[in-house]
Formats: C-alpha cells, structure tokens, sequence
C-alpha cells in the first residue's frame, strides 16, 4: 500500500531530523549537476553562484546581486508553472517536480547561509565588520522573503494541479509520490484538502484507499503542523471508515497534539483545534469487534497513550509539535512586521521578539510546554503553550545551548518567573536585569523588555555573556537616538536584540520554521522599514491628534499621582508600572504608524477581493448587497487600468499582487512621510495638531 521512496530520498530526507541536514557546497554543486537538467535549473543556479561562500565574503554587491537573481528566479518559476487546459498530465508532473527541485535549492542554500552564522564572531578585527554583518543580515532576509513567496505561489500550483489530475488515479498517485520524494509540506496540505473535499457524499471523485493512504503517509513524513486543521475536518466527517479513522488519529499524535489551554492562562488565545478529550470521544465510537487485531492493538494504543496526557499533560524531556521538537531552557527567536528590527546597527534585524520554552503545571495537574516573555502590555509575566505561542509570529527559529545543565538552568529561571509582575522598559535597558543576578526571583518585579529576558536567564548560568550575545550591538546610527529623544525614548550605547544571540556557536539551531509569505505582512513591513529609515536619516516631527494630545495632557498630570497612573492605565489596557508620558508619546506615534501600515495593507485586500471575477456571485439580494455591489465597482475604478487587463487575461495572478503591492506600499510610505518627518501642510491652521517635543 505505502509508497517507497528511492534511495536519494532516503539520503536527503530524514525522519529523525527536525529541519534538512545542511549540505556542503560541493554536494550541493554536484545535486544541481547531476539530479536536474543544467537549463532548467539555471536561475537557481546563478543564485547559488552568486551566494558568498563565507562570512568575509558578504557585502553591499552580494545583496544587490542576490536580491536581483531572487526576483529572476522567481519571474522563471511562474512563467515554467503557468499552463493551460491543453498542457498535460506529463507536462504538469514535468512542472512540479521543476518547482519542487528549485524550492529544495532554496532551502539548502538557506541552510548552508544559517551555517555560517557563528563564523562572524572572528570578524573582530576585520575592516568593515558591522558592513558585513549587515550584508549578511540582507542576505538572510532576501532569501526568507525568496522562500516564502515560493511556498505562496506553490500552494496555488499544487492545488490547481491536484484538481487537474485527480480523475485519473496513475497519475494523481504519481503527483503524491512526488511530494514523499521531495518531503514537501506544501503538497502535504494540498493533497489533504483535495482528501477532505472528496470525502463530501457530493463529490465526483472518490480517491482509492490506496491514495488515501498516500496521502498520510505523506503528512507523517513532513509533520507540517499546519495540515493539522485538515485532519480534524477529516475525523470528524462520517463517510470514513473505522480503520483510516484510526490512522488520521495516530497522525495527529504523529505532528503533535495539541496542548489544553492553561487553565489560568491568556483568554484571548484562540482553542486548540482538537483536544484529546475529543479524540477519545471518538475513539469511543468505534466497535473493536469488527477491526483487524493490529487495528485492535493501534486503538489500545492510542486510547492508553492519549488518556495518560489528558491526565498528566506532556510528560518527559521533549514536546513536538509539527517538525519542531523543544525542551525547557530552548530560546525561540521571533519576527514579526516591526520598526524595532532596524533600531540595532545589525539591521535589518531577522527578529523582533523573543521568548524562553519551560514547563507549567496548570490548575488542573497537567503539565506543559510553555513560552515565556516579557510583554509590552500585561502587568503579568505570562506562560502560554508553545504551539499556541508560535501561532502569533510570521518566522521563527528555535536554538538550544549545548549543554545539558545550561539548558536546564534557563528553562528553570523562566518558570521561576512566571506570573511574575513585569516592567516594560521603553529605554531598552537592561540595568534592571543585571541587578537581579544570584538573587531569588520569587514574587521580583521582571523590569526589562523581550532580550531582557534571554538575559535573564543567561546570566544565571554562570556562562561567559559572549556565549549568548557574541557580537556586541548598538543603536542604529544617523538621527535614531536624536528621534527616540523627541518621544522620551533612549536607548543605550550597548545594546542587546533578538538577533543578537542568532550568531552565537554555542547555540544550536534545531529548527526553522518554513516562512509563508503574506502580501499585507510585505506591505506592513516595508512601511514600517521606511519608517526606520526616516528616524536614522531624517528628522522627527509627528503631529498628534485632539485625542492624543488629550492623551498626553492626562499622562503629564498622572505622574505625580499615584491612583490617577493606575486607573489610566487600566483603563488603555497597558502596564501599570510603564512610564505613561513616555507611553503616550510613543503610543501615539506607534499608533499612528499602525493605521498606516495596517490601512494601506487592508486597502490591499479591499481591491484584491474586489478584484475577483466571481466576487459578485457571493452576494446576498436586498440593500445589503446593493452596497457590497457600489463598493466593489468603486474598488475596481480606483485601479482600472488594472482591472481592465485582469480581466483580458493580460496580467497574471502575480503581476496583479506585484503591482497592488507595490502600490499600496508607495501610498503608506508617502503618507508616513507627511506624518512623521515634515509638518502637515494645514499645521499653522489646525489647533488640534500639537507637535511632540523632547
């Protein structure tokens, strides 16, 4: 029934690994030359050619000639992957598999870029060092984007291909083979959804059990936790028989099940998706008698192994959850569109937060793996459950100090300070910090900000600093430090970021997540880059609104009294020991560079779904819709141009997502720019715009 892989899989694809082993560079010049046609791979060959091979080989050259064969490459695989109802089946299995050797050229080059990481630790005395750490930055992150925006646009071309294959069975089974060949996530989702739509008693096709078992055969191998969702909607339809229903179930304990919520914990977080309370409801459900005696054994199994952790929670060293395995004391570095990334001199930063993994006993008895940090906004050190944690983050990597007892320490600090009342430093100082080394951290007051923490716990392993901070970091340069000024923000000449640690030996990363790329996340952040930018080059001056400067007015007036600061800040929601001026002053800025970050993305998705050809047959009769009708037509005559050569067929799906964003970001940059760094033309007229002032 399963599906064998051949012997290059099993060499380049690993069950027992969390992320692909990385390849030296002269294996990875021999699988471009032998596994795959030289003119084919051509574009990902000239990127490999043009990635620096070591640390002092980045620079300002690399970067633009990467970010230039990035989008070459790119423009190659959607005019490679584009066809039309006269291509065929061999023809779109020829295309897959192009995609699928490209997107593995991608990830073993980014792999072999992660290798590199510690090797700039022995730049000290190079020339130019902070120019090269930089352009490797540039590098990193150019490939991420490359990555993801991959991952976007395959999702679309496998499902298309899925559809399109899935009356004839041969070949449809040999698309599935492909994706076990290649360990693709993406194909893994995909080939899931198509599973769970023809379970549907109104669906045409019917895939065989042989397929089906394919198909999770092929999510065990990639454990893309993602697929998890799919898998529920799968058990609990009613058109599947006893035995695959045992199988889905062991696939979900496969990728991971999911954490129960704290019973104290965050409300706001979302519930898992499944619970094992629900699986042995349905476990329940199912008459032993008629199963198989293996399918008996695999059912005690299940029924036996899910109870225990209803019962007790994750018990043992490890919590998997998809392909990442963590244990207490692992640092989970985060990013998410931000302005902080580029406030260190090593932008662009590849994180913007940070987090420590340990263990919670709940309320209930069970125990948990839990992320804990140092939020913005809470009065309270959290612990929320790791799989839950990561949700929230658009990229991430998990790295893991080499020794045991190190490990052990700092997940044991960041449970010693959970619910702990917190500070956040809008100074970026760690002086609070360093403070409460050696001593008992029971009921202390955690006065940082998110590196803060992984400082936290650091220093308690009586480890040298430079094992987990081993470049030294400082303010951005230009006017950032004049700007921070003008908010009542400073930040000091030494200074510790998320992305610090990414560069430390001593820290193993044992997984990266696969990015997704997301247009409204791209336009968000290049707003917020350019906002960077402006406070290195530029010269702040924000105007505030009547409601902000109202804002400011009652913080002003809260500083010298006590219960006035605690009801303002409860009542905005934010930490009652923050410094409020500094707080409105820079809340009203942040607050002001979200709308335009978030509007100009939202106005994205507006045009985007006015965009769709088919939009109009989702409406509703009545007034309602006659609205819904007037504002989609309004949408498209803001970009007719563009919607006229949609419609004709003239722009392809990702001509029209490049323009549009391009757009949208060049509209949010403008209006950021009149915003923060030159005064509203009607300033002098308008009584209600009140500069801000150092």
């Amino acid at each position: 029934m399963w599906a064998k892989a051949n012997i290059n899989t099993m060499l380049n694809h690993s069950l027992n690994t969390f992320h692909r082993l990385p390849v030296p560079w002269l294996a990875l010049v021999l699988l471009l030359a032998a596994n795959t046609n030289a003119d084919d791979l051509a574009p990902a060959q000239e990127l490999f050619k043009a990635v620096p091979k070591a640390a002092e080989e980045h620079g300002p050259l690399a970067v633009e000639k990467l970010r230039s064969l990035a989008s070459q490459l790119e423009k190659g695989v959607v005019q490679k992957t584009t066809y039309d109802q006269e291509t065929s089946n061999e023809d779109l299995l020829e295309a897959v598999t192009y995609m699928l050797k490209t997107e593995e050229v991608i990830e073993d080059i980014l792999n072999l870029l992660n290798d590199q990481r510690s090797e700039f630790i022995n730049l000290d005395n190079v020339a130019h060092q902070r120019d090269i750490v930089r352009s490797y930055l540039a590098c990193m992150t150019e490939l991420v984007r490359l990555s993801g925006r991959l991952r976007y646009y395959s999702f679309d071309f496998f499902s298309d291909v899925g559809y399109d294959l899935e009356g004839n069975p041969q070949d449809y089974a040999a698309l599935i083979d492909l994706y076990i060949d290649y360990n693709n996530s993406v194909g893994s989702i995909t080939s899931l959804q198509l599973l769970l739509e023809t379970l549907d008693s109104q669906s045409t096709f019917q895939l065989s059990d042989h397929i089906k078992g394919k198909i999770l055969l092929l999510a065990r191998l990639t454990r893309e936790i993602q697929a998890l969702p799919f898998l529920v909607e799968i058990l609990r339809n009613k058109n599947i028989d006893p035995e695959l229903l045992i199988l889905v179930i062991d696939t979900i304990r496969h990728l991971g099940l999911p954490q129960n919520p704290l019973p104290d914990g965050p409300s706001a977080l979302t519930p898992p998706v499944i619970t094992g309370e629900e699986l042995l409801d349905v476990l329940s459900k199912i008459n032993t008698e008629e199963l198989s005696v293996a399918d008996q054994q695999r059912w005690q199994g299940l029924q036996d192994w899910i109870s225990r952790r209803n019962r007790f929670g994750v018990q043992g060293e490890e919590f998997r959850f998809g392909q990442a395995v963590v244990r207490e004391g692992d640092w989970l570095l985060m990013k998410n569109p931000s302005p902080y990334n580029r406030f260190t001199d090593l932008y662009p930063g590849l994180f913007t937060h940070a987090g420590v993994v340990t263990t919670a006993v709940g309320k209930d008895g069970r125990r948990r793996f839990v992320v804990v940090d140092l939020p913005e906004v809470e009065n309270a050190i959290p612990a929320t459950p790791v799989e839950k944690f990561v949700e929230r983050t658009l990229d991430f990597v998990i790295l893991r100090h080499g020794d045991p007892g190190t490990l052990k320490k700092m997940g044991n600090v960041a449970k010693a300070v959970i619910g702990n009342k917190s500070k956040f430093d809008l100074n970026f100082r760690t002086t609070a910090i360093k403070k409460l080394r050696g001593q008992n951290l029971e009921k202390r007051l955690i006065e940082g900000y998110c590196a803060g923490l992984l400082l936290l716990c650091a220093q308690e392993t009586q480890k040298p600093l430079k094992e987990f901070f081993p470049i030294e970091e400082h303010p951005a340069a230009g006017n950032t430090l004049k700007n921070l000024a003008r908010l009542d923000v400073s930040m000091p000449s030494r200074f510790l970021s998320p992305t610090g640690p990414f560069f430390s030996p001593q820290l193993k990363m044992i997984y990266r997540c696969h990015t997704m790329y997301s247009p409204r996340r791209q336009i968000e952040q290049t707003i917020y880059d350019h906002f960077a930018r402006g406070m290195r080059n530029k010269q702040l001056e924000p105007s505030l609104s009547w409601y902000q400067s109202l804002r400011l007015n009652v913080a002003q007036a809260a500083e010298t009294n006590a219960a006035l600061s605690r009801v303002i800040a409860n009542a905005a929601g934010v930490n009652q020991n923050i410094d409020l001026v500094a707080a409105a002053k820079l809340g009203a800025v942040i607050q002001s560079l979200d709308l335009i970050a978030r509007g100009a993305s939202a106005n994205y998705k507006k045009i985007r779904n006015a965009f769709r050809l088919d939009v109009f047959d989702d409406l509703e009769d009545g007034p309602q819709g006659d609205q819904q009708v007037n504002q989609i037509v309004q949408s498209r005559r803001e970009h007719a141009d563009l919607f006229v050569r949609w419609e004709a067929g003239v722009l392809s799906p990702r001509e029209l997502r490049v323009a549009l964003v391009n757009y949208y970001i060049d509209q949010g940059c403008n209006q950021l720019d009149e915003a923060f760094f030159s005064p509203p033309d009607d300033a002098e007229d308008n009584p209600t715009a009140v500069q801000i002032s150092p």
